[in-house]
């Protein structure tokens, strides 16, 4: 058993969600951002979403905005307004950002959006949502 001095030192780590139903693009980020020594959990779907949501209860979700069932747009609107309760920092992963998506993502509630639409913007993406994280610590 650790001693409460010892427990103090431990650093305090914000979980982050990553949302993607493309396998290839999650794990490429889940990959960077537990390289760089961060709390990462993961949803390949809505229902795995919803799931992690409340067992893991994040401080961050990464949502992509591609998915089949419910787009990243619809899904931090409904995370809005049916987990109210939680201090969520939601992050939209779009293909490509517009000042029309800028909009719309703050109208349903998102507090951040990147870009991963280019090959060359993948690290830069990674980096950003890295400095998001590290910001929640």
């Amino acid at each position: 058993m650790q001693s409460a001095e010892s427990m103090n030192d431990i650093e305090w780590k914000p979980v982050t969600l990553v949302v993607d139903e493309n396998e290839q693009h999650r794990m490429r980020l889940v990959s960077h951002l537990r390289d760089s020594n961060l709390n990462v959990v993961e949803a390949a779907s809505v229902d795995e979403l919803l799931i992690q949501v409340d067992s893991v209860q994040p401080n961050l979700i990464v949502l992509a905005e591609n998915m089949k069932l419910l787009d990243g747009f619809q899904l931090c609107a409904l995370l809005r307004e049916h987990r109210a309760e939680y201090k969520l920092y939601i992050v939209l992963l779009l293909e490509e950002v517009s000042q029309f998506k800028r909009y719309k993502a703050q109208n349903v509630g998102a507090d951040a959006v990147v870009e991963k639409r280019s090959e060359t913007n993948k690290e830069c993406c990674h980096v950003k949502i890295e400095r998001l994280i590290r910001s929640l610590a």
